[in-house]
Formats: C-alpha cells, sequence, structure tokens
C-alpha cells in the first residue's frame, strides 16, 4: 500500500484532542490523531471508505501527490483572534510530538505558489484563497500509514486525513443481484453514494444505478422496494428521514434516467433499525450506511 500524504494549512488557535462541539455540524466528530483547534467548529465534514485526495509533498521544486485509502475530510471555522501562524505552530508541535514526519510546513508564497489551482486541488471543494498556510505530515505504525494535509486559512481550517486501507471491489452486477434477491428475497447495495448528510445521489453510483435497472429489465416479474438504511450517528427522527429521501432518490434516478417503471419500485426508509454491523466502529457504521432491493 503505497504511502498516502495530506497537506496541513494552518490558522490561529490552540490543538486540542476534545470532541465535537454543540455546534459542529450534524454527524461530525474530529479525528482521534489530530483533535481540533481550541474555539472552532466543525463547518463541513465527510468520512469515505475509500477515496483519493492530491497532496502537496514537497515545495521547492513543487509536487504533489494522490493519495489513496480511507479519508477523513473536516473543515474548521476559525475562532476570532487566531492567526494562521500560530494554528499552523500549535498543529505541527503537537504531531511531530506524536511521531509525525512534517514534509511541509510553509506560509503564503512558501507553499510554492507558481500553479494555483494545482494547489487548490489539494483542498477539500476549493476553498483556498489568497492567504493560507499548510502542514503536511505522515506517520507510519506498524504497517499502517497514516497522513494528513492540513490548510489553514483566515476563516477556516481544512484538516484532510489519509489512512492506509485497501481498495475493495464493491460492485454487484445484475446477475448477482438477482441471485441474491431469488435466494434471500434482497440485496444489499453499499457503492450507493449520497453526499454527507444529504439525499443527493453522487456520480460513483451512476454504475450501481445502471445495474439496478438491468435487473428489473431482465427479470419483468421483479418488483422491489428500494429500502434506505442509515448508521446510528445523529438523531433518529433526522436519520429517518434522511433514509427515506435517500431511497427516494434513488426511486427517481431509475425512473428518470433509466426509464424504470415506478410502479415497480417502492421506496422506503428505516433509518438506523435494521444494523447488519455494530455502530460502535467506523467500519460497522460504513456497512450499516447501504440501500436495500427488497422484494415485493
Amino acid at each position: 500500500m503505497k504511502l498516502v500524504i495530506n497537506l496541513i494549512v494552518i490558522v490561529c488557535a490552540t490543538v486540542l484532542s476534545g470532541g465535537a462541539l454543540a455546534q459542529d455540524v450534524e454527524g461530525a466528530s474530529d479525528h482521534p490523531a489530530f483533535g481540533r483547534f481550541e474555539g472552532t467548529q466543525i463547518t463541513l465534514f465527510e468520512k469515505l471508505d475509500y477515496d483519493s485526495q492530491r497532496i502537496l509533498i514537497r515545495t521547492d521544486p513543487e509536487e504533489y501527490s494522490n493519495a489513496e485509502g480511507a479519508v477523513t475530510r473536516v473543515v474548521y471555522s476559525v475562532p476570532d483572534g487566531a492567526s494562521i501562524l500560530q494554528i499552523a505552530r500549535s498543529y505541527e508541535e503537537k504531531l511531530t510530538d506524536e511521531g509525525f514526519d512534517v514534509l511541509v510546513s510553509c506560509i503564503d508564497r512558501e507553499c510554492g505558489r507558481g500553479n494555483l489551482t494545482r494547489l487548490r486541488e489539494t483542498v477539500w471543494r476549493k476553498l483556498l484563497n489568497n492567504k493560507m498556510g499548510i502542514l503536511t505530515v505522515a506517520r507510519e505504525d506498524g504497517g499502517s500509514a497514516l497522513q494528513a494535509q492540513i490548510t489553514i486559512a483566515p476563516r477556516w481550517i481544512n484538516v484532510n486525513i489519509v489512512e492506509s486501507a485497501a481498495f475493495e471491489n464493491r460492485m454487484l452486477d445484475a446477475a448477482a443481484m438477482a441471485e441474491s434477491i431469488s435466494e434471500t428475497g434482497r440485496v444489499a447495495l453499499d457503492n450507493i453514494y449520497f453526499d454527507f448528510n444529504e439525499a443527493t445521489l453522487t456520480s460513483e453510483s451512476a454504475d450501481a444505478l445502471t445495474e439496478m435497472a438491468r435487473l428489473l429489465s431482465d427479470n419483468p416479474d421483479v418488483d422491489v422496494y428500494i429500502v434506505g438504511h442509515t448508521d446510528n450517528t445523529g438523531g433518529y427522527e433526522f436519520n429517518i428521514d434522511l433514509s427515506r429521501r435517500r431511497a427516494q432518490a434513488v426511486v427517481d434516478a431509475l425512473v428518470g434516467q433509466h426509464g424504470v417503471n415506478s410502479d415497480r419500485i417502492v421506496p422506503a426508509g428505516v433509518g438506523p433499525l435494521a444494523p447488519v454491523a455494530s455502530n460502535l466502529t467506523s467500519d460497522g457504521q460504513a456497512q450499516n450506511r447501504r440501500v436495500e432491493l427488497v422484494q415485493r
């Protein structure tokens, strides 16, 4: 597994290891290895089992890497009175003490801003503006690699973290879906993806939707419920509503994009009520976030 490295841009504050604050967006939390700056709140958050993150790993000459693995992306607000230098040095001191190697530590033009477009690609959701600080760190522990990029600007801190994870192809084709439905009356799909805490399907779901449509086309006698499931992060009512909206989004895509007869697919959502794994671990939560086809 190749080493994964992420940028860290720094904004003024004190680094803490405490948990999420009440003001954080729902479902968000600090990464346990990084904590947060004192007085900050999480404004954007996502956690993915496997993804790619562009990283600045050297400033002179500029060098970038596309790191792959389990990715956590967190955006924090910056408290009043905090500076980029203060935050950067706080992170660097904390992470160095905890065994990380510092690959990049820079402020503004020290970060190699000859190609601003490439630097923008290292920041989640292209948050980068003219003032910034970057810290890139990496650590190996027992064969497992953990790298992080922290980008800091006057109003936000973006912490992108990549951890070692083997790629797993979870694609089920129409034939495999039909076999599972024939044997068990259901098939679970964990390659249907949504924006964090939203019911908006991402482009990575396209292949799975195509196979679902093919299943229904090849098996005209099979009608299904589209059932949305969540983990137990966040409130019960929120998760029930989210699971229902996600199921409806799948139905809308199958009808609107693939011409499936709406009478054959009925959306339903059960939130966290039917887990297939423990919600006490991130792996278990990932398994519980899924869409199922259940034969009617």
